[in-house]
């Protein structure tokens, strides 16, 4: 296994662990805990896809658990701070139905031989979603952790600004969605 994926793993982990921080009371400064492993996550998504590039090391089995990886992280995270009354349900249900019809629409193209590439648009759509929640991550910590941070109007501001960024996301997973771009693709020969 390649150290890119052994990255992409590990980030399965640390979602893991963030979402477990989430959940769990009683854990001390367990938002504290909760931003650094999902920053930490995030990070390392930006660093497994330097490695395979530079060490020419991607796979099909990084291709497919780097996406997944990111979708972990973001909807599980996403989802519990949703429920915290932090981003709206409707928010998150777009964003839901956006990636589950994403990944459809590649699903079919695979059927059909026809591997899309990564389109730019999903890449700041996952940049735009990381920052959100590390904002409204770090809201949660100077709400119930560390006060001293900022002040409460600040922290309103952050608030609504990690909302905006996250619609935003939406948005531009939306448009990235809708416009297909045939020089993206490749048909898969027997060869291959």
């Amino acid at each position: 296994m390649t150290l890119p994926n052994k990255i992409t793993l590990f980030r399965f982990v640390l979602a893991a662990g963030a979402v477990s921080l989430l959940l769990l009371e009683g854990i001390p400064h367990r938002f504290v805990w909760a931003f650094a492993l999902f920053v930490l996550a995030s990070f390392s998504d930006y660093i497994d896809g330097i490695l395979a590039r530079r060490m020419r090391a991607t796979s099909e089995l990084g291709a497919f658990m780097d996406p997944l990886a990111d979708k972990m992280l973001i909807l599980l995270v996403f989802a519990v701070l949703m429920t915290m009354g932090l981003y709206p349900l409707w928010l998150f249900v777009c964003i839901l139905a956006r990636d589950l019809l994403n990944d459809s629409y590649r699903n079919f193209a695979a059927s059909q031989r026809v591997i899309l590439g990564t389109n730019p648009s999903g890449k700041a759509k996952t940049l735009l979603q990381m920052i959100s929640i590390s904002v409204m991550l770090l809201v949660l910590v100077q709400w119930h952790e560390i006060p001293a941070i900022f002040s409460a109007e600040v922290s309103l501001l952050l608030l609504q600004l990690a909302n905006l960024m996250m619609f935003v996301a939406l948005v531009v997973g939306a448009a990235g969605t809708v416009q297909f771009n045939g020089t993206h693709s490749r048909i898969i020969t027997g060869n291959e």
